[in-house]
């Protein structure tokens, strides 16, 4: 297997230009959030890496919807593998929430 820390060193990198060239708060630092999550090897840090992410879409970018519904789906993905079913339950059940914004 390869060695997961030059991708984390990169991520890490490219998450840190995205906040200081657009601000922490951007969509595209948001988007980029979301990929480094699901990208990430260690499901437990993708998990971490997620459950920041993803509220953050839903409060920060209303208007991203598939984003928010993506990245809440992914968690719960995420979760299930971990066999967390109650964390895996409550981020399927936060999909709709994101969802739902659409119709405003």
């Amino acid at each position: 297997t390869r060695d997961p820390a030059p991708m984390r060193d990169a991520f890490a990198r490219a998450t840190a230009i995205l906040r200081e060239e657009l601000g922490a708060n951007h969509v595209n630092t948001l988007e980029f959030g979301l990929r480094h999550g699901v990208f990430e090897t260690d499901l437990t840090r993708g998990a971490e890496i997620l459950a920041v992410a993803c509220p953050r879409f839903r409060a920060l970018c209303p208007e991203v919807h598939a984003s928010c519904a993506h990245c809440f789906q992914r968690l719960g993905i995420v979760e299930a593998g971990l066999g967390r079913d109650d964390a895996a339950l409550a981020a399927f059940r936060a999909v709709p929430a994101c969802l739902g914004a659409a119709g405003d």
